[in-house]
C-alpha cells in the first residue's frame, strides 16, 4: 500500500496552553508518505487431528524510511534543552517512526 497525503494543520500555544493566533493556521506537518508491504504464504496445519488453513508472513511498514513526524514543538514559550535529542527547538518536528518489521500468523476459519 502506498499512501501520500498533505500534513495535518497545527496551532501554536503559549506556556498556559492557550492558542496563539488563529487555531489550525500556524502551518502544516510535512507531507506524509509511506510504502507498506505485506507478503504471506498459505499453509495447511494439522493440529489435534484437525486441518487448519493458516497464513504466515512478514509486514514492512514505511519501507522507504520516509521522515513522517508525529510530534511538533509548538509552544512559543519553549526554550531549547541541551540534553534532549529531539523536539527541543520551537517549530521542530520529531518522533518519526522509521522502517519497522512485523511477523504475521493468521488462522483462517
Amino acid at each position: 500500500m502506498f499512501e501520500v497525503r498533505n500534513g495535518f494543520p497545527f496551532s501554536l500555544v503559549d506556556a498556559n496552553r492557550d492558542f496563539v493566533g488563529v487555531r489550525n493556521r500556524a502551518g502544516r506537518f510535512p507531507t506524509f508518505a509511506s510504502l507498506d508491504l505485506q507478503v504471506t504464504k498459505g499453509l495447511n496445519l494439522k493440529l489435534l487431528g484437525k486441518k487448519y488453513k493458516t497464513r504466515i508472513g512478514l509486514k514492512i511498514f514505511n519501507l522507504t524510511d520516509h521522515f513522517n513526524p508525529r510530534d511538533l514543538q509548538n509552544n512559543v514559550d519553549s526554550s531549547p534543552v541541551a540534553f534532549r535529542q529531539e523536539c527541543s527547538q520551537f517549530r521542530e518536528f520529531c518522533n518519526s517512526v522509521g522502517r519497522s518489521f512485523r511477523g504475521k500468523f493468521v488462522i483462517e476459519f
